[in-house]
């Protein structure tokens, strides 16, 4: 289950391996994913359609914003376990402007629940194997 951006609102499910060879893509004149965050990265064409045409999207609380590190999109795998956000990496990325204050990183530990209200969503770079984290809110 995801999104679907397409010129004409689909009822019927779309099979992955049409999802995969661009044919629901095409015939639907379709994207699973926005391409904004791809294009801003200035990340290759051939990659944008990957992600956009060929890659099933998913839902989020937000618009969604696909993760790149090493010039590349990251695999997407889903909303971040507990155990994955207890890392420096973690902290380090969540953190920030927009990101979880300093002085109330461990309540957000505690609170801290996969599939729930915030969302956090771990990407693995493609080239060098990184874990990316994405914080989403309503």
């Amino acid at each position: 289950m995801g999104p679907v951006y397409a010129r004409d609102e689909l009822r019927e499910a779309l099979c992955p391996w049409c999802i995969a060879s661009e044919e629901a893509a095409t015939r639907f004149d379709a994207m699973f994913s926005d391409d904004y965050s791809l294009l801003q990265a200035n990340v290759g064409p051939d990659v944008v359609t990957e992600v956009t045409r060929r890659t099933p999207g998913f839902c989020g609380w937000q618009q969604e914003a696909w993760l790149v590190h090493c010039r590349n999109a990251c695999a997407f795998h889903g909303d971040a376990e507990v155990d994955e956000l207890l890392t420096e990496e973690a902290r380090t990325q969540l953190a920030g402007v927009d990101g979880v204050p300093e002085d109330r990183w461990v309540q957000f530990i505690e609170s801290y629940r996969p599939g729930g209200n915030p969302a956090v969503y771990v990407y693995q770079c493609l080239v060098c194997g990184a874990q990316r984290f994405q914080l989403d809110f309503t």
